[in-house]
C-alpha cells in the first residue's frame, strides 16, 4: 500500500520524472520515468527513506531538499 509519494523534477535531467514511493509493507521505491509517460525506466527498493535520498543525490544529483512532497 502506497501512502507517500515524494517527486522531484530536476533541471539537469529535464526527459525525466523521479519519484520517491512510500510502501508500508516493503519500504521506500525509488521509480525513474520519462516525462511522459507512465512506464518506469528504472526502479530501486530501500529500507529508508534516507537510503533513498543519498542515492538520488549521487546517481542523479539531487539534493533532498529539492524533493516535494504529494500525498496520494
Amino acid at each position: 500500500m502506497i501512502v507517500k509519494k515524494l517527486i522531484a523534477y530536476t533541471a539537469k535531467m529535464p526527459r525525466l520524472r523521479l519519484e520517491i514511493e512510500e510502501d508500508i509493507n516493503v519500504g521506500f521505491y525509488f521509480m525513474v520515468y520519462p516525462e511522459v509517460g507512465k512506464e518506469s525506466l528504472a526502479d530501486y527498493l530501500q529500507d529508508s527513506l534516507q537510503s533513498v535520498f543519498e542515492y538520488a543525490k549521487e546517481k542523479y544529483g539531487i539534493p533532498p531538499e529539492d524533493w516535494t512532497s504529494e500525498l496520494d
